[in-house]
């Protein structure tokens, strides 16, 4: 169920990432620039040379407007699919937790902080086994170190 949530994330995001196109949508904001400022340019300049290096650093400063608009529109979208994941994992009728190398239970959903009867707190600071009961504890450990190293 937990690969299943992240297949599902990791393609949502590598779809998103598609239509982006950086590259693309570099060139298609410098020609945007580019024809914005050739509209609004005064026609009164000193030098040739100053009207290049102006109109460019005019075409550099609307080209790097646009990229801030496009980020944060893109941020604004990573931060509805944070948020949309995130609520899916809190929430799901399932316990999902993630450990640490040590074992420590690092992240818990709201099923898994009740089932282990904990505050939904991150991180826990406990162990994993700590919540297992004392006649089962081998047979949990040797069941973990089996799946995890497997």
């Amino acid at each position: 169920m937990k690969q299943k949530r992240r297949n599902e994330e990791t393609q949502y995001l590598n779809n998103f990432m598609k239509h982006l196109k950086f590259d693309q949508k570099l060139e298609q904001l410098r020609i945007k620039a580019q024809t914005q400022l050739e509209e609004t340019e005064c026609a009164s300049q000193q030098s040739a040379d100053y009207d290049k290096l102006v109109h460019e650093l005019h075409i550099h400063q609307i080209e790097l407007e646009m990229q801030n608009d496009e980020l944060l529109r893109t941020q604004d979208k990573l931060e509805t699919a944070c948020a949309h994941y995130s609520e899916l994992y809190d929430f799901a009728p399932v316990g999902y937790l993630n450990l640490n190398a040590d074992g420590f239970v690092i992240d818990l959903n709201f099923t898994a902080a009740r089932l282990l009867d904990v505050e939904c707190q991150h991180p826990v600071n406990r162990r994993l086994e700590e919540f297992v009961a004392d006649q089962y504890k081998d047979l949990w450990y040797c069941r973990f170190v089996e799946f995890v190293f497997d």
